[in-house]
């Protein structure tokens, strides 16, 4: 493992107070970090992006920036901004910029309609809401101006790709190369800052959707537990077709490898040919 993940107090073992961002930290430290964020070779085929190749040393960057961009909106700590993109590097990196920014994502189902989008939306009070562009034949972008012109709490859309929707802030410049990185204000919160909610996903296991709100310690045991299942090391590299925006994917895929510091590659469902 890249970071210790247990503490001992009055003798029983329990996880440490670490943030995914501390995990980061912790392999950009490692003198064996040399762990792949990475697309499939495919991606332009069914996104308007290209396929993009990430150290973790490239990715920490990556989030600077996005963060970065995030906080040039003043949203409050701990707003809630709704994220509905594919399985892909800019997913991964959205999702811990938010964090990074102060923020909480909210991870919402790729599949869900476009009423039940807006619904998890006013659920969670999101204040803004983060898409990708082209989808296969769909605008995943397009999709999502339409749901922030249904939820009043939101207040700004930002996207990826290529044909912005009106009004949307574009947010590929994160990955411009040569572009200027500068490390985002921090955010002071009260407490433990692992015990604080990192994430939230959502769930609708008896047909009602609920919100599922994780902090940091829960969902590093997430990840470790696969790790340890797997025996994972920063050697080893992780392919995943399952998406970033369930708990499901989230724990046989970013969390496991930001614990073991080990690679991970993001491929689109359904394509066998290209796994």
């Amino acid at each position: 493992m890249i970071l210790s993940p247990w503490r001992t107090i009055e003798g029983e073992d329990e996880i440490a107070p670490v943030t995914l961002d501390e995990l980061i930290t912790a392999i950009l430290a490692s003198e064996r970090a040399d762990g792949i964020l990475a697309d499939a070779a495919d991606k332009a085929r069914w996104s308007d992006r290209p396929p993009l190749r990430l150290t973790y040393g490239q990715l920490d960057e990556a989030v600077d920036r996005l963060a970065s961009l995030l906080q040039r909106f003043h949203l409050a700590p701990d707003s809630v901004v709704a994220i509905k993109m594919p399985n892909a590097v800019e997913t991964i990196v959205t999702l811990l910029a938010v964090i990074r920014a102060g923020m909480i994502p909210a991870m919402l189902p790729t599949g869900a309609a476009e009423t039940d989008l807006a619904h998890l939306a006013r659920l969670v009070g999101a204040r803004a809401l983060i898409g990708a562009g082209r989808v296969e034949d769909e605008h995943w972008g397009q999709e999502l101006r339409r749901v922030a012109g249904a939820v009043f709490s939101v207040r700004f859309l930002f996207s990826f790709g290529a044909d912005l929707p009106p009004g949307a802030v574009p947010l590929d410049e994160a990955f411009s190369p040569g572009a200027p990185v500068t490390r985002p204000a921090p955010t002071r919160r009260e407490g433990e800052p692992a015990d604080h909610v990192a994430l939230i996903t959502f769930d609708n296991a008896d047909g009602a959707w609920r919100a599922v709100a994780r902090n940091h310690r829960a969902l590093i045991a997430i990840g470790l537990d696969t790790a340890l299942a797997w025996s994972l090391d920063p050697r080893d590299a992780i392919l995943t077709t399952m998406l970033p925006s369930g708990l499901a994917g989230l724990a046989t895929g970013l969390l496991p490898a930001l614990v073991a510091g080990a690679g991970l590659t993001l491929a689109h469902p359904f394509d066998a040919d290209t796994v």
